[in-house]
């Protein structure tokens, strides 16, 4: 893919770059329950901005424990002065 076309379909990415994160504190946190529903959140909003959202999606982003967590995933969250 030429670099031009690559930089329209995942712009995105850049915009992670522009973040001062210099002063902040970044605390990694991994997967519990009461997170869930931000995994689907998080997940649900991204699949609707960059590709299309399909039923099977959503079934697996309403049990993240039981698509990715049991069979060896691990997910994790960022947060960001909390």
């Amino acid at each position: 893919m030429p670099q031009r076309a690559w930089r329209q379909r995942h712009g995105h990415l850049h915009e992670l770059h522009q973040l001062n994160l210099a002063n902040d504190h970044i605390r990694m946190l991994p997967f519990e329950e009461k997170l869930a529903h931000h995994f689907s959140r998080l997940n649900t909003q991204w699949l609707q901005r960059y590709f299309q959202l399909e039923l099977a999606d959503m079934e697996m982003l309403n049990n993240p424990e039981s698509y990715f967590i049991s069979k060896g995933g691990l997910i994790f969250f960022a947060a960001i002065n909390n």
